[in-house]
């Protein structure tokens, strides 16, 4: 399971003894935290670290502040790999095992969960900065975990019917049908309050009927630009519907994809929207998303019950922290 304290001192010993004048420091690795029989080296925290340094070091915080949230992100990952270390000792006591065919069984019905394939899971366990390997070790700590919880509660976690009913009701907005525009927005600058403002919303209802009769959105900044409007061009998207201003939701009712909005003023700017493409994802009823949910209500169970746990196996385990 790990290497344990009198197999370091032994092959301590060992190698002070053959290396003679060479420093302890120099064969045997520095412990950080000592977990009953088991220890954390400097190394296996280093290791332990590492993913999330980067996300720190771009936050652009002050050196001062920099600083201090590394050394609480230390302190925290330590934490963690002392809690899988209690983890795995009691694991080990009760010789609680899962077998290759469970994980593989387990990742399955992630899959099915989530109407997902082979490769679309490994391709969001990327963007995750995740293997397919990292996730079947999560998915067998997970499973241990909960028989871990099981056993020491005596009791099976049981989600009940009510409590799937009130997490989908709750998250109505994740399971209800989603509309994505892709637009591209085109906007002049206006001249409030002058004459030249209503020559600039002429000028954009022409570019709009051209636009509506095929003209290219380049060719209509460019004819807006040559009159010294201040044209510009965005694209933008893919946005919820849901998401966008009032105003933009009522300019985009029964419109489809290639069609334009009117003309809307937005603070010193005239605007109209051309919609590129329009991506709709169908709601799901409470019976698709059953098992998901099911899934989501135990993996928050396990959690507060291991908690617990873990903060009982606290008092009882020797745990020293070398600083």
């Amino acid at each position: 399971m790990g290497r344990n304290i009198s197999r370091v001192l032994i092959l301590t010993l060992a190698a002070s003894t053959f290396f003679f004048g060479v420093a302890a420091a120099d064969v045997v690795e520095r412990i950080v935290a000592i977990v009953g029989d088991e220890i954390i080296t400097l190394g296996e925290l280093d290791e332990a670290v590492k993913p999330y340094v980067p996300q720190i070091k771009e936050a652009n915080y002050s050196p001062e502040k920099e600083k201090k949230v590394l050394f609480k992100m230390r302190e925290d990952v330590l934490n963690n790999l002392i809690d899988g270390k209690l983890r795995d000792i009691e694991v080990e006591r009760y010789e609680i095992t899962v077998t290759e065919e469970e994980i593989d069984n387990n990742i399955e019905r992630f899959k099915e969960n989530r109407s997902a394939t082979q490769e679309q899971l490994v391709a969001g366990l990327k963007e995750q900065g995740m293997t397919l390997e990292d996730f079947r070790e999560t998915t067998k700590d997970r499973i241990l975990m909960g028989r871990l919880i099981n056993r020491e509660v005596n009791s099976k976690i049981v989600i009940v019917e009510e409590d799937i009913k009130a997490y989908y009701d709750e998250h109505a907005s994740k399971y209800a049908k989603v509309e994505l525009y892709t637009m591209a927005l085109l906007s002049v600058q206006r001249a409030a309050g002058t004459p030249e403002d209503a020559n600039i919303a002429e000028q954009m209802e022409k570019v709009r009927a051209e636009l509506k009769a095929g003209k290219s959105i380049p060719d209509a900044v460019d004819e807006l630009k040559a009159a010294q409007y201040g044209a510009g061009v965005n694209r933008i998207g893919p946005m919820n519907y849901e998401d966008l201003a009032d105003s933009i939701k009522e300019a985009l009712k029964g419109l489809g994809e290639g069609d334009i909005t009117p003309a809307l003023g937005s603070g010193d700017r005239l605007q109209v929207f051309q919609i590129i493409k329009i991506d709709v994802t169908e709601g799901k009823e409470l019976d698709e998303v059953r098992n998901e949910i099911d899934g989501v209500l135990y993996d928050k169970i396990v959690k507060e019950k291991f908690k617990e746990w873990l903060t009982g196996l606290r008092k009882k385990i020797h745990i020293k922290i070398i600083k």
